[in-house]
């Protein structure tokens, strides 16, 4: 990977550009461990989208395609709404337990 990021900069212009500029926002969203009283644990992957002035933010869950929580994702799409009730967030260490 480190010899691909090396080389792009020699090949296009528009990405050296880019990547002296850093345009990407560094805030982590660490993979979050959600508890649903019907579907179970899920572990889903988290995403931040922050607009250019950062006055407003964006936070996406999804599930790795193929894993267990994907499939368990699934199933109110399958069944229909019948009162799937609120998630609770735990962390990662909470929910081991």
């Amino acid at each position: 990977m480190t010899a691909i990021v090396d080389a792009l900069p020699a090949e296009s212009a528009e990405f050296a550009a880019m990547w002296r500029e850093q345009p990407v926002t560094g805030l982590y969203c660490p993979p979050k461990r959600i508890r649903h009283p019907e579907l179970g644990l899920l572990e889903l992957d988290c995403q931040r989208l922050i607009d250019p002035d950062q006055s407003q933010m964006l936070v996406v869950f999804t599930a790795p395609s193929g894993s267990e929580s994907h499939d368990k994702l699934r199933l109110p799409s399958v069944i229909g709404d019948r009162g799937i009730s609120a998630a609770t967030v735990t962390s990662p260490k909470a929910a081991r337990s």
